[in-house]
């Protein structure tokens, strides 16, 4: 309850948004039952069971797609709009059903048209809500990167935001929710109500993390639905340029000469750049120092100022430095 109340902007606006609901829903019934000949409040104090399943579906079809628009809208006339249509929506639904049964009841037993009245009013039900779900994006998106900004990943989202903004009608809000390869955010993401405003931008780690950290808080392959491939890559083996070695077999014979003295930049264990990097040492026999940060602006960083040696790092961030004369490219592949 207090979520709900935090989401529609405190307490002030959810005593608005109660007070506009419970308005519409005693709206609804007073003409509901004004423009119904068949007055089912009389017959349900009979006991008829149809006329009791007929106005309380009637009125489920209603709240339902009213608890959406609430859920879903953002600012008051919004959620009277859908509210207003749901209502104008359920009546033409209550007149279209009403007319074909006259048609199916002449010979039908009483226990039979009760079946009959469930499911139009299910029919009824569906109607609205189909029409409160039409509405999206209702609000804001909301797209977590589970890195740092200045990464690769956060450049991708900053420049696909603009394009979906523009497509969706709706603002698409970049949040940085970095730590623990990228798990941090990705748990994040995985508590969002799964309404399709929360979209998650996702590193190679994604496919890894559930094997290297235990008590995720989420399924890395069930707490998702997987969209789409956005960007592919190649990865740049960039040196520092206070770092002597300029190419591969000279960054091979530096590490065999000094073990242990070469460093490297990595954004997490079993990332890309950490596998790339453990496969060129298995490959060579080298011994370089493994030094993990939170993501690729902060190992740039220190690259660029020489705290490590090498790293592995997407090409899309490592060619402006390199054309600036900040860092060098010892491979590209």
């Amino acid at each position: 309850m207090s979520d709900f109340i935090a989401s529609v902007g405190g307490v002030d606006d959810f005593l608005v948004y109660f007070l506009m609901a419970s308005a519409l829903v005693a709206v609804f019934l007073t003409v509901y039952t004004w423009v119904t000949p068949y007055r089912e409040i009389a017959l349900i104090r009979q006991g008829n069971v149809a006329a009791a399943l007929s106005l309380s579906g009637a009125l489920l079809g209603f709240v339902v797609p009213l608890a959406s628009a609430i859920a879903h809208s953002v600012a008051w006339w919004d959620m009277l709009l859908w509210g207003a249509v749901a209502l104008v929506v359920q009546l033409l639904s209550y007149f279209a059903v009403r007319m074909i049964v006259p048609t199916l009841s002449r010979d039908i037993p009483e226990e039979k048209m009760n079946r009959f009245a469930t499911g139009f009013l299910a029919l009824g039900m569906f109607l609205p809500m189909a029409v409160a779900q039409a509405q999206y994006p209702a609000k804001p998106i909301r797209v977590i990167v589970p890195w740092p900004a200045g990464g690769t990943v956060d450049g991708v989202a900053r420049v696909i935001g603009p394009k979906l903004t523009e497509g969706l009608g709706r603002p698409i809000i970049v949040e940085n929710k970095a730590g623990a390869g990228g798990s941090i955010g990705q748990a994040e993401a995985a508590k969002a109500p799964p309404d399709g405003h929360t979209v998650l931008l996702v590193f190679d780690t994604h496919a890894v993390n559930h094997l290297l950290y235990q008590n995720l808080g989420y399924d890395p392959f069930r707490s998702f639905e997987h969209v789409s491939l956005l960007v592919t890559s190649p990865q740049v083996l960039a040196g520092a340029t206070n770092f002597a070695p300029g190419s591969v077999p000279e960054l091979v014979a530096f590490a065999k000469a000094n073990p242990g003295k070469a460093t490297y930049a990595t954004v997490g264990a079993g990332s890309s750049n950490h596998l790339n990097a453990l496969l060129l040492s298995n490959r060579t026999g080298i011994d370089m120092v493994h030094v993990p940060y939170k993501g690729g602006a902060p190992m740039m960083i220190d690259l660029v100022g020489g705290q490590v040696n090498v790293m592995f790092v997407s090409a899309p961030q490592a060619i402006p430095q390199v054309k600036a004369g900040r860092i060098k490219a010892l491979a590209i592949g």
